[in-house]
């Protein structure tokens, strides 16, 4: 969760720079119900604990993998500045989109299916 602060904090400061922040706080907004909405009628397990094998460095508390919170969150927050006219800060975004969520799935927190699901949720709701 404190990934999640730390990735609204970044999205904040890139809106206060936007003269059209309300579309992209309501799609963050709507994202984040999405996903608790989600969440809260489908749990799936998260990699490390389907595979005892993964380390994932105890940095996860809870065991809900699908769908990525942070690939809804990013995704929608990248695509809703792509659609309000400032490119710059959504290509900046899905830079860090991709890295974010390719780092989640190599340290065993998420499956691919996890981040896929999330971003398309994510631009959808945007």
């Amino acid at each position: 969760m404190a990934m999640i602060r730390h990735i609204l904090v970044i999205i904040w400061l890139l809106i206060k720079k936007t003269k059209n922040s309300i579309p992209v706080l309501v799609t963050i907004a709507t994202a984040f119900l999405f996903d608790q909405i989600i969440t809260a009628f489908y749990q799936r397990p998260r990699p490390y604990t389907t595979y005892s094998e993964i380390n994932h460095f105890d940095i996860v508390k809870d065991n809900s993998s699908f769908p990525s919170r942070h690939s809804i969150i990013l995704f929608a927050a990248a695509t809703s500045f792509w659609l309000i006219g400032e490119k710059k800060i959504a290509v900046f975004l899905y830079i860090i989109s991709f890295i974010t969520v390719l780092a989640r799935v190599t340290i065993g927190i998420h499956y691919p299916s996890d981040i896929t699901g999330g971003a398309v949720f994510g631009i959808v709701i945007a």
